[in-house]
């Protein structure tokens, strides 16, 4: 337990201090940052999964999912966190828009910003935008 708590700690601190580097960045751009967003690819709970191995995976992305959390929480930044595989319409739903509409701007901003425009960049996008929009 003791190497968890302090794989926690770390992470954790990794984490915020990351966060800190990345606001200094933007700061020194002028730029104010003031909300994150997360896309994760799940939110299954890790003790439910039958599979060791499997298991074993999803706990280590929920121990990196929460030192990021919790390092956002602790530079003062709020957060909204996304499911992938239902990020369209959780994001349109905290913003205020039809699925389909966020698509067809999420295609727009793609032709806008050109190649790459893959799924990671549309995650990225959507993050942002609710971040945006709720901080």
């Amino acid at each position: 337990m003791i190497l968890v708590r302090q794989t926690t700690k770390d992470a954790t601190d990794l984490a915020t201090r990351a966060t800190r580097q990345l606001m200094k960045a933007a700061e020194e751009e002028n730029r104010r940052v003031r909300a994150a967003g997360v896309v994760v690819g799940s939110d299954v709970d890790p003790a439910s999964l039958r599979s060791l191995h499997v298991r074993a995976h999803a706990l280590e992305g929920r121990l990196y999912r929460e030192a990021v959390e919790a390092g956002l929480t602790a530079c003062g930044l709020g957060r909204h966190v996304l499911v992938e595989r239902d990020a369209v319409v959780q994001a349109a739903a905290l913003i205020g828009k039809d699925p389909s509409e966020l698509k067809v701007s999420l295609n727009a901003l793609g032709k806008a910003f050109g190649k790459p425009w893959g799924a990671h960049e549309k995650m990225a996008a959507i993050a942002a935008w609710v971040a945006l929009v709720r901080g």
